[in-house]
């Protein structure tokens, strides 16, 4: 993340790993995810520890951030209880839904 200028701010909320991903509107959220696909594979390979992620939709206000982080909570339930593995985004469009990435 650092090498496309991608700060993350890491803390633990109900025992679950939680970042927040902070970037100019310049950065490419295609890269990001992959990115982030990268670094949750290489978690799973060397550390033998089951990681999924998921994303909100990006705001560009520091007071969204609750509802970015109960977007990825919706999100994460929802891969979960289908039993989906792939990183998934939150996207709006007419109503709640998700989308594989």
């Amino acid at each position: 993340m650092m090498q496309k200028n991608i700060l993350v701010y890491t803390t633990e909320i109900y025992n679950q790993i939680t970042c927040l991903l902070n970037f100019d509107e310049n950065a490419d959220s295609d890269a990001i995810m992959q990115i982030s696909e990268l670094g949750c594979d290489f978690i799973n390979r060397h550390f033998n520890i089951d990681l999924s992620f998921s994303f909100s939709k990006i705001f560009s206000n520091i007071i969204d951030v609750p509802v970015a982080y109960n977007q990825a909570m919706s999100v994460l339930k929802y891969q979960r209880l289908l039993g989906i593995k792939e990183p998934m985004q939150y996207i709006d469009k007419k109503g709640d839904c998700y989308e594989h990435t």
